[in-house]
């Protein structure tokens, strides 16, 4: 297939007001008109517009090098990662978890299971994805339920704790749970782009994550490190990136670090779900500030679910002391039983 070696007519194909320019040869500049970048959330907005512009270029042969933002357009996170963490009260890594992976429990009974595990170390908890609109656990009500338990957690114990309801697809349920006293919420890079609009002006008052990149990562045509740019520019106050299994993707993860942290105000990495005790400490960046998700680990972890959240934050817990992470193993039974089950990566 040839290459493009000429702008004539191209741009007709291309979205009203934007402008290419050929800066060398085979080396575009494209402008986005800025009406288009504030009709939505900046994220889907301009990942459209990129991949839009990628489909009138030959396949196979084009990429994009990098993707620049005026100041005016940046979205910063409010409060992003310095407030979440003061929220929270971190001084160090967070522990996070699916609440409910994998069933459907009675609103009561899922906000029970989320206090159970915020009482043995859990700081965050999320909704399962099967969940959003599910009849036997209506949102609302769980929404309803969720608060409550957080005030609960908060007198009991005098630490706040915070659950990610799934973001909804109306505006009217997103204004009602926030009025339950919920103000944390994610969206899912697979299905929820289009839910962005109803978030508006409410970011300011609300923890925004974002989950699920893989699958854009690996289909998006814009290259992961220019992804978590666009993720970063876009304001959310969580993002989720991938977690190192081999010491080979170590770099690869202490990048994507750098990217989601840096400016102003920087965002907060969260790990995938695929994250466990055994490599907790290699995924935990230099500044010590994550969240790292424990599904796999705590719910798999050979003495239950309970004990999945201890360990994890006892192995944190003791990171943060300065501890040999082999004395960890040796002296406490529930982290040498997942070490053994998953094994241990050197950071």
């Amino acid at each position: 297939m040839e290459a493009i070696t000429t702008l004539e007519g191209f741009e007709d194909e291309l979205e009203s007001g934007t402008r290419v320019e050929e800066i060398s040869r085979g080396r575009y500049v494209a402008s986005l008109p800025e009406e288009m970048l504030s009709e939505g959330p900046l994220f889907s907005v301009v990942l459209h517009a990129v991949e839009s512009l990628i489909g009138h270029l030959p396949l196979g042969v084009c990429w994009v090098e990098g993707v620049e933002f005026p100041i005016s357009q940046a979205r910063k996170p409010n409060p992003g990662k310095s407030g979440l963490s003061r929220y929270l009260g971190l001084r160090g890594p967070g522990i996070a978890a699916t609440i409910g992976k994998g069933v459907v429990l009675h609103p009561s009974a899922h906000a029970r299971l989320f206090k159970d595990m915020c009482d043995v170390g859990l700081n965050l908890g999320f909704d399962p994805i099967h969940l959003n609109d599910n009849e036997a656990s209506p949102y609302l009500d769980r929404a309803h339920q969720l608060a409550e338990m957080m005030e609960i957690v908060k007198e009991e114990d005098g630490r706040r704790v915070l659950y990610f309801m799934r973001l909804p697809p109306s505006r009217e349920d997103l204004e009602r749970a926030v009025s339950t006293g919920i103000r944390s919420f994610y969206a899912h890079a697979c299905w929820d782009l289009d839910r962005l609009n109803v978030v508006g002006d409410l970011m300011e008052d609300v923890f925004l994550a974002i989950r699920g990149i893989n699958c854009l990562s690996g289909s998006s045509v814009i290259g992961t490190k220019i992804l978590y740019e666009l993720l970063r520019f876009s304001g959310f106050d969580m993002i989720e990136r991938p977690v190192a299994l081999r010491r080979e993707e170590l770099e690869l993860v202490r990048e994507l670090d750098i990217i989601i942290g840096r400016g102003e105000a920087p965002a907060m990495p969260l790990t995938s779900p695929h994250a466990h005790q055994g490599v907790a400490i290699a995924n935990v960046p230099e500044d010590l500030i994550v969240i790292l998700n424990g599904d796999l680990g705590i719910y798999d972890h050979p003495g239950g679910i309970m004990e999945g959240v201890k360990s994890m934050k006892e192995v944190l817990d003791s990171f943060m002391r300065g501890e040999n992470p082999l004395s960890i193993m040796r002296r406490d039974e529930g982290v040498g039983a997942m070490v053994k089950k998953w094994g241990y990566l050197l950071p």
